[in-house]
């Protein structure tokens, strides 16, 4: 595990709203968790821990619109700006909503999970990026020669979809770590200790 926090973990499953909007919980004073549904926006659950001066956040969503939602829970409970981003490795869901906290002084990851962030994710999201285009592309000179008005119907939603997506992804902004954790990191805080190993 990339980060550990020292903190009572509740008994309960948590429940997630049947809207899919994440829960913030409590975990312990200062600790949070933002306990997701896997079929919205957020993908993947995050952390948060208030600091004397500032807060870390630990995981961001799969999505910008997931970071916002994050970051409106954080100013929901402390004033104190972002300071620092964890990521915990490079997939999407967990680094896509980074992005929204471009203030932060430092987002940081393992350096395997630095690492990957440039070599796979920016190329695999250039990649579906282009691939949803050419996809575009296909459905488009079908529609065009199509002369079935259902099928074609049919073509007009599947790319306006299809483009919809393509806005969507062409937002994002891969934020890569700035800073590479080899063995450990540990953030000294007035309130208390963060280690990340």
């Amino acid at each position: 595990v990339f980060g550990t926090l020292s903190c009572p973990l509740p008994a309960q499953t948590p429940s997630v709203a049947a809207a899919n909007l994440p829960e913030f919980r409590r975990l312990s004073e200062g600790v949070y968790a933002h306990l997701v549904s896997p079929d919205g926006p957020f993908v993947s659950n995050a952390g948060v821990v208030v600091l004397s001066q500032g807060v870390l956040v630990f995981d961001t969503h799969f999505t910008p619109e997931g970071g916002e939602g994050l970051l409106k829970r954080i100013h929901e409970i402390t004033p104190r700006p972002v300071l620092y981003v964890a990521l915990s490795h490079f997939h999407p869901d967990h680094t896509h909503g980074a992005q929204v906290f471009q203030s932060a002084a430092m987002t940081f990851a393992s350096a395997n999970a630095r690492r990957d962030s440039l070599e796979h994710d920016v190329p695999a999201l250039n990649r579906v990026i282009t691939l949803d285009q050419a996809q575009i592309a296909r459905m488009n000179k079908e529609f065009d020669r199509s002369t079935d008005a259902v099928r074609r119907g049919y073509l007009r939603q599947q790319m306006e979809e299809r483009q919809a997506l393509v806005d969507r992804l062409s937002m994002i902004r891969v934020r890569i770590p700035v800073a590479a954790v080899e063995d450990s990191l540990t953030i000294v805080d007035e309130s208390r200790t963060l280690q990340f190993k």
